[in-house]
């Protein structure tokens, strides 16, 4: 299941070293003049921030502006990213992608759930070692490289991303011209917090839910509770975590989608959630 991108404004964040070509500035000209082709209305706005101090108060001010004024932005962010350090400013500050998805998870939540994040830095799609099941998705969706980048690839690659949105406004058409532009590393990684959501609750299940996750869960309890110096029932503690886990994935999917947050996330999301249920379901019958 994929919405369609909700959006009236891009929002291009860059922090590069001075003496690298600033392609944040030159992607905001190319998007200034695709805009000038249409009728959209669509705000473009362009900040350079030096480190990650600065990088915070930007998007706690596009938060605000969300929140008060109505504003959907689709972040986009040029800097340096790297697997162990996560997004590198042009100070040589750093924001480990745990973090930086702590920080826009405010953001994707005052715009109702519908941040777009594109990140144009090496290794950018590392972000998701940052996303957990059980708190709320960072953004709805997002967009960055999977290896080390060209500059040059990847800003034709996002010149495609935009053009594309502009001339549509159809995720499944945008998506679908980004994954065919090809880079010599690599590609662009498209995810949802859909797709994401159902890809790590499917490991879960596969490490909990099968027979040996159920077994080493129990035997876990069953010897804090030994240690304690309580009676233990190896075979009532397999049942008792069997007739929780619905309960325990039901309660990861409210938070991860803001169900008590955002509303109308509740209908949105719940043909997903049946989805999620049955294959809940399904994992506890083998």
């Amino acid at each position: 299941m994929v919405d369609d991108i909700t959006f009236n404004a891009v929002c291009i964040v860059e922090s590069l070293p001075p003496k690298e070509v600033q392609t944040g500035r030159i992607l905001h000209g190319y998007i200034q003049t695709q805009l000038a082709d249409t009728s959209l209305p669509v705000d473009l706005h362009y900040s350079a921030c030096s480190g990650v101090d600065e990088f915070r108060g930007v998007v706690a001010s596009l938060a605000e502006k969300a929140s008060e004024r109505g504003l959907l932005p689709i972040l986009h962010i040029e800097a340096h990213g790297s697997p162990s350090e996560g997004l590198c400013f042009a100070d040589d500050s750093f924001l480990p992608w745990q973090d930086f998805c702590d920080l826009i998870t405010p953001l994707n939540r005052a715009t109702g759930f519908r941040l777009v994040v594109v990140i144009a830095a090496c290794f950018g799609a590392d972000l998701l070692s940052g996303v957990r099941l059980s708190s709320a998705a960072p953004c709805f969706a997002f967009i960055a490289p999977s290896d080390e980048i060209d500059p040059g690839e990847v800003m034709n690659s996002f010149r495609t991303l935009y053009r594309t949105m502009f001339d549509t406004l159809d995720a499944h058409k945008t998506f679908q011209a980004l994954t065919d532009v090809r880079l010599e590393a690599g590609g662009i990684i498209i995810f949802t917090a859909q797709y994401w959501f159902d890809l790590l609750m499917s490991r879960h299940l596969i490490e909990n839910a099968t027979r040996h996750g159920i077994k080493e869960f129990a035997l876990r309890r069953y010897r804090s509770v030994r240690a304690a110096g309580e009676v233990a029932d190896m075979t009532a503690m397999k049942r008792h975590f069997k007739a929780a886990l619905p309960s325990i994935v039901r309660a990861y999917f409210d938070s991860y989608f803001m169900l008590k947050e955002v509303s109308g996330n509740d209908v949105r999301f719940e043909p997903l959630w049946h989805e999620v249920d049955g294959k809940v379901k399904a994992a506890l019958r083998h």
